[in-house]
């Protein structure tokens, strides 16, 4: 951890909820345009928003926070990202920072290897291994079937079809193994 980051969770800088008029929430966040149309979308007019303050940060939040900054004892950034505001081409560029916070560095060495495990047994990884399919990058949603996937997929749905038929009277759901 860095420095700064250090001595803000020894300071113990506590996390203060406030409830804002909308008004005064755009005058207090004008300097941003996210955050101001943000809360002219969200609030409705003549209601209110919560703000927490932890130091000098105030920032609108629903919450809840931890009560201060002495609670987190370990941390690491997971990801940056590039994303477009509201996830359309021609807005602005953005960038997205992804962090995680433990209460100890046990708790954070135990996440990390449960992250670890779970990346090993990640069917997009044990698909492409096993030569059942892969993705392309045009199309990164869907994935194309190589044969021995399409048998497997295919005997897949032929098992839903005999085995769990919409609105099937439980009577010919007898003929599958688990019925």
């Amino acid at each position: 951890m860095n420095t700064l980051i250090k001595r803000i969770i020894q300071e113990k800088q506590p996390f203060e909820r406030l409830i804002v008029p909308k008004e005064y929430a755009l005058e207090m966040f004008k300097y941003n345009p996210y955050k101001a149309q943000t809360l002219r979308e969200k609030v409705p007019e003549g209601g209110g928003c919560s703000v927490y303050r932890c130091g000098s940060l105030i920032d609108p939040c629903r919450g809840p926070h931890v009560v201060h900054t002495g609670f987190v004892r370990a941390l690491e950034v997971n990801n940056v990202g590039s994303s477009y505001w509201r996830g359309k081409v021609g807005n602005d560029g953005l960038q997205r920072v992804y962090g995680i916070s433990f209460r100890s560095q046990d708790e954070m060495k135990e996440h990390n290897k449960m992250v670890e495990e779970a990346q090993k047994r990640d069917h997009r990884k044990i698909g492409k291994d096993q030569e059942l399919f892969f993705f392309h990058e045009f199309t990164p949603g869907s994935c194309f079937f190589l044969p021995h996937g399409a048998r497997i997929y295919n005997k897949l749905l032929e098992f839903i079809r005999v085995c769990a038929p919409a609105r099937t009277p439980k009577s010919l759901l007898t003929r599958c193994p688990s019925g």
